[in-house]
């Protein structure tokens, strides 16, 4: 969509369109606007935690895997490769 903000016309998605309409009605006094506003908001904060603590938990994952040893390293590719059904001589290779 094309739309003319502090008299320059430029493009934006229509979903920017939306949140921008929003965010006017909000700025107004809309209650409904105020509370979707709100809603999508908490959404947003809640799918960033939840990132952030899929990112924290990959990082120890590394971690811990850095640290194994070589005897380690090799029984966990057996140990996975059993649990993915594959033959155990292919493990090792």
């Amino acid at each position: 969509m094309v739309v003319t903000e502090n008299g320059q016309r430029k493009r934006i998605t229509k979903g920017e369109a939306i949140i921008k309409q929003l965010v006017n009605k909000g700025a107004s006094g809309d209650a409904r606007a105020i509370q979707l506003l709100l809603a999508e908001m908490r959404r947003h904060l809640e799918s960033e935690r939840a990132e952030d603590e899929t990112s924290r938990e990959t990082k120890d994952q590394m971690l811990m895997l850095e640290r194994l040893t070589i005897e380690e390293r090799l029984e966990l590719r057996r140990l996975i490769a059993k649990a993915q059904g594959e033959p155990a001589e292919s493990a090792g290779s």
